[in-house]
Formats: C-alpha cells, structure tokens, sequence
C-alpha cells in the first residue's frame, strides 16, 4: 500500500537528487513495511505520483503576505493614545500617587538564586525537625 510519508521521502530525495534505491534501503532500516516501500517506490517510479517542484529562488525570499484588514479596521480610522507632557512639578511623588499608576512601576523579580537558597533552607530545617521528632518518638 502506497503510505504517503514514504512518498514524501521519495520526492524529497528526487528534489536533492538522491538515489531511489538508498532512500528505499533507509526507509526499511528505519522499521517501514517492505511492502509499503516497494509499493510506494514502484507507484513514484512509474509517474503516478510527482516529485514537489523546487521552489524557484525569487519565491524562497518573497515577502510575506499581508492579511487584508477586516471592515472595521478599515472604516474606523487607528486610534493612537495621545502623548502629553508629564505635569511639571517640584514636588517627589506621594505613595497614592505611585500605586495610582502601576503601568508607571516595575516590578522587580527576586533573583533565582535567593529563590532556590530560601527552598533549600526550608527543606534542610524540615528534615531536621523531622529528625528531631523522629528521635523523640523513638526514644
């Protein structure tokens, strides 16, 4: 029966000019059906099925194609945010002001490290509390 992952294989080795006979011998040492094989390769070699075009060099580098925009983008002009000066004061921020505008703070991540040593303690005085209670029930 013709499989048509053994076909692409077939055509793949077609468009880099490979041997017929080796990719048969590889698609076998890889676990395939011999008779799925020698099918699929008679089908290939006999022109029931094409080996894929190459694609020519001017397509391989085309440019992407740009999706056609729905009605609305197109009826309703693109709204851009408005830019305006930060007010001009003297004055440091206050904390309402700060938690006012959480888009204005970064948040700040522990590093990994402190994070794995802080696990690590917890696990270490688990296991000898663990150790502790452990003696004292066994007495």
């Amino acid at each position: 029966m013709q499989k048509p992952d053994i076909i692409g294989a077939f055509k793949l080795a077609a468009q880099r000019n490979g041997n017929l006979d080796a990719v048969k011998r590889s698609l076998i040492a890889a676990g395939y059906d011999v008779q799925d094989v020698e099918d699929s390769a008679l089908a290939f070699s006999q022109g029931q099925v094409r080996p894929a075009a190459k694609p020519l060099p001017s397509q391989a580098f085309a440019a992407p194609v740009q999706p056609a925009k729905s009605l609305w983008q197109r009826l309703l002009p693109a709204k851009t945010p408005a830019i305006t000066a930060p007010p001009k004061t003297s004055q440091a921020l206050t904390a309402p002001e700060i938690s006012a505008a959480p888009e204005q703070q970064e948040k700040k991540e522990m590093p990994k490290y402190l994070i794995i040593a802080i696990i690590s303690s917890v696990v270490v005085v688990l296991g000898l509390l663990g150790y502790v209670v452990y003696k004292i029930i066994a007495g």
